[in-house]
């Protein structure tokens, strides 16, 4: 079945289409895409012949009596071979496409074992011009160069490419069935039973200027493609395969970057703080996470911004969630907010039905300096002793109020909040 759901946000993973349940219009044309590389492998007119793509394939030039065999295992090894056929000898041109990821010069040709001396420009057709014979064999050597480019216009990720194909990693899907990757219950690829957004601080970093980073990245093997950032990546590393390769796994195809360690550092650390303060916490948007958690609502919608989803009441209504306390421990509200949100935001903040704190976001918050930011409100003892569970309640003032995207929800130690590093929250992309 044809994955035109193809997630690029970290963590994402391929969603397939079903035989009779689920059918995007494009399905068809992802059956038609492939069988047309075929139309422009090669071309010809009256004299020349020319080599466009590099895919294994036979080309029957009728015309001339010719047969052309190309074998290749791209990106597994960095050529690719012609093998001619013919009746009788045939004069014609042979011009062969120098792709732009081979350097200037850098493309080689080899007949029958011996190099040919033509011209070689990126993105242009070097020429071989001469009597071709029956068993002649045309080497085109094509060394592979790694690249390592930011996600136009941001510099906050970038991509890994190894010649014609762009890599990825796996991530951890233990989350996942098979049956996960082409449920026709994931028609828009999003379904909500399903996690698809992760914090960055769940990924590991590249660390440094592009040049920097490519410079780290090595080859641990050529067939089948593999290649390591061990000594690219923070903290940890991952191998690299191509992207098409990987089918039942979630991956990361765009990289969190960042040209200081130390900043990276900081946010792992500041996240691994919040996660071990949290007595429990509400994945928005996450339908398995908001079931677990007994999410009631009125008026009440998500969507998603900054790569993370986040959930509002608006008009009087609410959401709520139903969250694991301690009865022996002091406790505070952590939530995470828009920075630039202004307008009629006023809402109520309820434990089991008792008034906590009223909020009025009607400003920008002028004080973050990311897009996102945390506050942390502490509950009275009174409203959580003896509890194992309490109910946390959003509700917006009435006549057009909301509570604005809230991005984050947790229950967490108190003590959290005494450590002044501790209270802002890991930057937001």
């Amino acid at each position: 079945m044809i994955a035109y759901m193809t997630k690029v946000q970290p963590g994402g993973f391929k969603t397939h289409s079903t035989k009779y349940n689920s059918f995007w219009c494009c399905t068809g044309t992802g059956f038609e895409s492939p069988a047309k590389f075929q139309k422009m492998i090669y071309s010809y007119d009256d004299k020349s012949l020319y080599v466009n793509m590099f895919i294994p394939s036979v080309f029957s030039w009728k015309e001339k009596g010719i047969v052309i065999k190309q074998f290749t295992k791209i990106p597994d090894e960095e050529q690719t071979v012609l093998e001619i056929q013919t009746n009788t000898p045939r004069e014609f041109s042979l011009k062969i496409r120098h792709p732009y990821w081979v350097e200037k010069e850098e493309m080689k040709i080899l007949i029958n074992g011996k190099t040919c001396k033509t011209s070689s420009l990126v993105s242009q057709f070097s020429e071989i011009k001469r009597v071709w014979k029956s068993g002649d064999k045309v080497t085109i050597q094509l060394p592979m160069k790694l690249r390592v480019e930011p996600l136009t216009p941001s510099e906050k990720f970038v991509s890994v490419s190894y010649g014609p194909v762009v890599l990825a990693a796996e991530f951890p899907s233990e989350d996942l069935k098979k049956s996960d990757y082409w449920d026709a219950g994931d028609n828009v690829g999003a379904r909500s039973s399903l996690r698809h957004n992760f914090q960055l601080e769940n990924f590991s970093w590249f660390i440094g200027t592009t040049n920097d980073i490519a410079g780290k990245i090595v080859k641990v093997s050529s067939s089948p493609l593999v290649l390591s950032t061990k000594n690219a990546r923070y903290p940890d590393s991952y191998s690299l395969v191509p992207l098409n390769r990987i089918h039942y796994s979630r991956y990361v195809l765009y990289f969190p970057h960042s040209l200081m360690a130390e900043d990276i550092a900081k946010r792992i650390e500041a996240k691994k703080a919040l996660d071990n303060a949290a007595v429990d916490a509400v994945v928005i948007d996450y339908g398995l996470s908001e079931q677990q958690h007994r999410m009631e609502s009125v008026s009440s919608g998500t969507g998603k911004d900054f790569g993370l989803s986040w959930r509002q009441a608006t008009n009087g209504g609410y959401f709520m969630y139903c969250l694991k306390s301690d009865p022996g421990e002091l406790q505070s509200l952590y939530m995470e907010f828009r920075s630039d949100e202004s307008g009629e935001k006023t809402f109520d903040i309820l434990v089991d039905g008792q008034f906590l704190k009223t909020i009025n976001h009607d400003k920008p918050n002028d004080k973050a300096s990311v897009p996102l930011y945390s506050e942390i409100i502490p509950i009275p003892e009174a409203l959580t002793r003896g509890k194992n569970n309490v109910t946390i309640k959003f509700q917006a003032k009435p006549e057009n109020n909301s509570t604005g995207q809230i991005y984050d929800v947790r229950l967490i130690k108190s003590t959290f909040g005494d450590d002044r590093k501790n209270r802002a929250s890991a930057e937001r992309y």
